[in-house]
């Protein structure tokens, strides 16, 4: 990979930081984080964590997909129509009861 996309790829992770933390795993499982006690010896226990890592990892990634789709989607629909208003709770406690 040329230099410039290895830059361009490390800013785009910087950016999100649990997406880095997790590629930063699924690279110690390839590599080992050279402590021998923690190295995976076995074929099965190498392959649970590389799939429950890649889990988590889409997971992370589906999340933060759909944060950014809804915050998109709020910010065009203030653009069409300025007459929406952001969320918010209701101040009133409702209509008081009548008395019998």
């Amino acid at each position: 990979m040329a230099l410039s996309k290895n830059v361009a790829l490390v800013e785009q992770l910087e950016k999100h930081p649990s997406l880095l933390a997790r590629v930063e795993q699924l690279l110690q499982i390839v590599d080992g984080d050279g402590n021998e006690e923690h190295d995976i010896k076995l074929a099965d226990d190498a392959e649970d964590a590389v799939v429950d890592n890649l889990r988590k990892f889409g997971k992370e990634l589906l999340t933060e997909w759909g944060q950014k789709q809804e915050l998109k989607a709020c910010q065009n629909s203030t653009k069409v129509n300025r007459m929406l208003k952001p969320h918010s709770k209701k101040n009133c406690t409702g209509i008081p009861h009548t008395e019998k």
